[in-house]
């Protein structure tokens, strides 16, 4: 998590961040100690796709290159992916089905849907499983 330093020296608890956490890092430093560490739990090869403000900096991309990674500019990748799940979600899932009028409802909608579209996630991830299914859309 990026702290600034001002919320450290302002907080009321500041001991409600881990010593070790409290160093100051800069979003690039705290970005590749993540990707060391989800690395750290499995093989992990291939692209890693980032905002714009990581990519411009060529120490970023050198720190990826070293550890046998590539870097993708994650807005047009995450934006298509964003809207194909969506969509997913929207039309075979029914997180759009909401008619009620209050906030219960349409927060138990939506936890029902997000549960539906967790444990479908979970399921493709089995060898065994088939892909994610491109959305239904009705006809015209």
């Amino acid at each position: 998590m990026y702290l600034p330093a001002s919320w450290l020296r302002e907080s009321a608890d500041p001991r409600a961040v881990p010593v070790e956490d409290r160093a100051p890092a800069t979003k690039t430093e705290i970005a590749l100690r993540l990707i060391d560490e989800v690395r750290t739990e499995g093989e992990w090869t291939g692209a890693v796709i980032g905002e714009a403000e990581y990519l411009v900096g060529a120490d970023f991309r050198e720190a990826l290159t070293a550890r046998g990674l590539t870097a993708q500019d994650g807005q047009e990748a995450r934006v298509a992916e964003a809207l194909r799940r969506f969509e997913w979600m929207k039309n075979p899932l029914g997180l759009d089905h909401f008619e009620g009028r209050a906030w219960h409802g349409w927060h138990h909608h939506v936890g029902l849907v997000f549960t539906a579209y967790g444990f479908l996630c979970d399921e493709a991830a089995t060898p065994d499983a088939p892909p994610f299914p491109s959305p239904v859309h009705p006809p015209v």
